[in-house]
């Protein structure tokens, strides 16, 4: 009889979370998770979040209650891995609201960019030149910390 044992090491994900400028491309400053791989990394993050209720004046029980969170989603590609990371990226907005009347999401346009990071074991800092759709010229700066 022969057995078969298999030594797995723990799943250990690379996530991030870092605070940017520009970063979601939607807002001047931002909160983003950033999963970090070897070549690969893949960022959402929050630019705006919007609360809104008031009391209809002509009604004491009706109230119009609406949330809105407006961000990105984007994929960046590391041209080399260590301490210093050049990278390209790419991506969309995105945002969801619900109000009294109902829900929506939105796909907005898209982005792409050069960038680079500089990185220790547990904190990087990280710069970037980003096109939209609308041509807008977008400099990005941040900086995160290993979760």
């Amino acid at each position: 009889m022969i057995a078969f044992f298999v030594v797995a090491a723990p799943a250990r994900a690379e996530w991030t979370a870092n605070v940017g400028y520009h970063n979601p491309v939607t807002a001047t400053y931002g909160l983003n998770l950033l999963y970090l791989g070897r070549s690969w990394g893949f960022e959402a993050g929050i630019g705006w979040l919007d609360l809104y209720s008031s009391k209809d004046s002509s009604s004491d029980t009706k109230r119009h209650t609406s949330a809105s969170v407006v961000g990105d989603v984007n994929l960046k590609y590391f041209l080399t891995t260590g301490a210093v990371r050049p990278y390209l990226q790419g991506g969309f907005g995105a945002g969801v609201g619900a109000s009294n009347n109902g829900a929506g999401a939105s796909v907005g346009g898209g982005f792409a960019g050069i960038g680079v990071m500089l990185s220790s074991t547990s904190v990087y800092f990280y710069g970037s030149y980003t096109v939209d759709a609308s041509h807008n010229n977008i400099a990005q700066g941040g900086l995160g910390v290993a979760l």
